[in-house]
């Protein structure tokens, strides 16, 4: 509103009451200087207020509105005002407060106005003001649940540390103790109040082990973190940490991106305790590194057994071959199933104490049905096929009590006699297998931090459309959002002069509602 083209007198009022009768929305004027007494407010406004009249408006208020707004905004939404125009080219403003109707009711309102200069008045806000109490109690609804998810994400972290801007390096504490009740708090104390390079080298002084110091300061310094976070969506850094009486723990902190409304880069530093799945993880390893040294072995063995004849007659039997081979090895006649040799690894596992005792014996007589049945349709599977069977199974041992994952492989020859026989050659990879779910369980660990990032993000930029839409809705008669490939449309806005106005909210068919 110019100021050089509308100065509010009271010769001017009756026309400012003609049309704020016509007016859909609240509108109202009231004094910019203290006690901000209402001049004028049409029947729209009143409603908001929860006043059916001026005359019971001033009756509950004495038409002063200071004592409408909620005590606890009261100094919020005039400072924030008075700090808008100050800034504003033609003096707008707009808040959002809570009010106290008589009967105790607290709602919240949207006020967007303009404050100028009247001769008769003094100082005048012109203002016009929605209720959006439904609309606000959605949003912390939602930003309530959100802010559930985010923080059942963050249950699996002692601390979580929040980098609200990379140039500045000033972070909070979203989460973590600092009242002594974890490892973490002196560290969470130290770091209060401190930039994150500061904070970090206080953390390294007070917890990382010394001969991961160096190493540490390297690789949480902040300019390396950002540069890991350019090429991947998780960077990490595993680390042992003095638990106190010569006790030390590997734990990790992990770091994703986090980008703030205002354009900024922040950054995400979620520690946790990752002892039992590191030194587990190592064990594997060295399993795993095992295994592979038993599978080079067999690869070579596999090579020497194509032809089990030729084999047969260079070492001079099959035991001789078996005894010699480091993984659970056996021959059987194909015929009837029944063993002719193994080695002592395949006797342990068959829990008995030697090869000699298996010689004879069926995989019926060893095993319970179901594990005999299992092994036995492996051996037809060999014998149908002109290569070697490889396949991975999972198996009890002799007694039925403990299971190992077991690689397995059977292929068929002839031995001296002519006889058709089947050698077999099983590696326990257990430990590998364990190993394996181990890493899967990581890549899961890391999409949920990933996850937890998208969370932030979208509620973030939500929060800046909410306002956006708000802003420029107030600017026009109506408001709508059209999918033109669904047809449907949600109002933002009606049109105030429409009878068939549609509520703020609402989805319809549009074509069928505006062309005709």
């Amino acid at each position: 509103m110019n100021d050089k083209q509308f100065r509010l007198t009271e010769e001017i009022m009756p026309v400012v009451e003609g049309i704020g009768r016509h007016m859909a929305r609240g509108f109202f004027i009231y004094t910019a200087d203290k006690p901000w007494v209402l001049i004028y407010a049409n029947q729209a406004a009143l409603d908001v207020f929860g006043s059916r009249s001026r005359e019971e408006f001033k009756k509950t208020t004495d038409c002063n509105f200071k004592d409408v707004i909620h005590p606890e905004d009261y100094s919020f939404v005039f400072d924030s005002m008075a700090r808008q125009i100050a800034e504003s080219d033609d003096n707008q403003y707009n808040v959002e407060y809570r009010i106290i109707l008589s009967d105790g009711e607290v709602r919240w309102l949207d006020e967007c106005g303009h404050y100028t200069e009247s001769g008769e008045y003094g100082g005048v806000y012109y203002a016009f003001v929605s209720d959006v109490t439904e609309q606000h109690e959605r949003e912390e609804s939602e930003a309530a649940f959100r802010r559930e998810v985010i923080n059942a994400l963050c249950k699996p972290y002692h601390t979580v540390w929040v980098i609200d801007d990379v140039e500045s390096e000033s972070f909070q504490l979203y989460r973590g103790d600092t009242h002594g009740k974890t490892i973490h708090s002196d560290a969470n104390k130290q770091a209060f109040g401190l930039t994150y390079t500061v904070a970090k080298e206080k953390y390294v002084d007070l917890v990382v082990a010394k001969q991961d110091d160096e190493r540490v300061r390297r690789e949480l310094d902040l300019r390396h973190i950002i540069e890991q976070l350019k090429t991947h969506p998780m960077y990490n850094v595993v680390y042992l940490r003095e638990m106190g009486n010569g006790v030390q723990h590997f734990f990790r902190v992990e770091f994703v991106k986090l980008h703030m409304p205002d354009g900024k880069l922040g950054i995400v530093c979620g520690f946790k305790d990752v002892d039992d799945e590191v030194r587990e993880s190592l064990a594997l390893q060295d399993a795993l590194r095992e295994a592979e040294r038993a599978k080079e072995d067999k690869r070579r063995l596999i090579e020497e057994i194509e032809s089990a004849a030729k084999l047969a007659e260079l070492m001079g039997s099959a035991a001789s071959l078996l005894s010699n081979t480091p993984a659970m090895s056996f021959s059987k006649d194909a015929e009837t199933g029944r063993y002719l040799a193994c080695n002592q690894s395949f006797a342990e596992y068959a829990q008995k104490e030697k090869p000699e005792d298996i010689v004879g014996l069926t995989d019926r007589d060893i095993f319970d049905p179901e594990t005999a049945e299992h092994i036995i349709q492996g051996d037809l599977q060999a014998l149908s096929m002109d290569k070697p069977y490889i396949f991975f199974e999972e198996l009890p041992d002799g007694k039925g009590k403990g299971t190992r994952n077991l690689q397995t492989t059977k292929t068929k020859f002839t031995d001296t006699d002519g006889r058709l026989c089947l050698l077999g050659m099983c590696v326990d990879v257990t430990k590998m297998m364990h190993l394996k779910a181990t890493e899967t369980k990581q890549h899961e660990l890391e999409n949920r931090l990933i996850l937890q990032q998208k969370l932030l993000e979208e509620e973030l930029v939500r929060d800046q459309q909410d306002k956006m839409i708000t802003a420029l809705a107030s600017d026009y008669r109506s408001v709508y959002h059209v999918n033109l490939d669904t047809n449907v449309a949600t109002c933002y806005r009606g049109d105030p002069d429409d009878s068939d106005k549609l509520p703020d909210g609402t989805a319809f068919p549009f074509y069928e509602r505006f062309l005709y």
